[in-house]
């Protein structure tokens, strides 16, 4: 429960447990190993916020429990893992700020996500129950690239001109 500060690169052991993880500007989180063998599992309760650099394709991040925590690639987060899944039903606020959220898989397929700005998501597939663009009543932006999207509900909300793009072979 309480606030760790973290000097200097973090390594991931094979499973991490954290309430919630914010990455700053010289920042870098990745696991021991970068190999295609050697799954990590890194188990993040509430948020988790990238401004500096998350590495590993063979990362998988678990996101939520009991919180609706939100996920965050801000101005100079660099994100390229394996997997996020997101574990329960609550509603995620997720936003990249220009940057590249590049993750092999996103998967919300009991959970909501929502826009809190604009998203750019690359060569990854996304699964979710719902997706809501709109809900900061910005004019927010939903990038797809070399991606595929599943979404059961998707709602664009009246009050805002928020849109989904879909760029170089991107699939809804």
């Amino acid at each position: 429960g309480d606030d760790v500060i973290i000097k200097g690169p973090v390594t991931l052991e094979a499973i991490t447990f954290a309430n919630s993880i914010d990455i700053r500007n010289t920042g870098k989180l990745e696991p021991a190993i970068i190999s295609n063998s050697n799954p990590y599992q890194l188990n993040v309760a509430d948020y988790l916020w990238n401004n500096g650099i998350l590495n590993g394709f063979n990362l998988k991040i678990f996101i939520g429990g009991n919180i609706g925590g939100s996920v965050y690639n801000l101005a100079n987060g660099s994100w390229s893992t394996g997997e996020i899944t997101f574990v329960d039903t609550l509603t995620h606020p997720l936003i990249s700020e220009g940057k590249v959220f590049s993750s092999f898989t996103i998967n919300a397929e009991n959970a909501t996500l929502v826009s809190a700005g604009n998203i750019t998501i690359d060569s990854t597939i996304i699964i979710a129950k719902k997706i809501i663009l709109g809900n900061n009543l910005q004019n927010e932006k939903f990038t797809l690239n070399n991606s595929t999207l599943r979404v059961n509900n998707f709602i664009n909300l009246i009050s805002d001109t928020s849109g989904l793009e879909l760029l170089n072979n991107s699939i809804l």
